[in-house]
């Protein structure tokens, strides 16, 4: 992880991703996920790219499964932005590009 990408969970979820005034996108992810592996790197060099247009966290589904049904996860890695405390769009991605497409298109 980097500088650009901070953790949440159930806890911390309200203040620092649905409180937040900027858009914020959220990987939910789990540790025994090969594609959540392999996409957690990608995450955080798009966090580098679009510093100060987004906010970036990580969620492990596992440390807080409350999130992930709350926000209907169903497969790792899944992002979802959030703008305003709502609920913008989600994706599952599978390349830096895809993301990429995704934030362009709904930031």
């Amino acid at each position: 992880m980097n500088d650009k990408v901070a953790v949440c969970d159930n806890f911390s979820f309200d203040s620092v991703v649905l409180q937040r005034t900027t858009p914020a996108l959220v990987m939910f992810h789990a540790t025994w996920s090969n594609p959540a592996k392999s996409m957690g790197p990608l995450f955080n060099e798009v966090a580098v790219d679009y510093s100060g247009n987004a906010s970036f966290f990580k969620l492990d589904i596992d440390e807080s499964p409350e999130m992930a049904r709350k926000f209907n996860v169903r497969a790792v890695p899944t992002v979802i932005l959030f703008k305003g405390g709502k609920v913008v769009a989600s994706l599952v991605p599978i390349s830096k590009g895809h993301l990429t497409d995704f934030i362009d298109k709904n930031i």
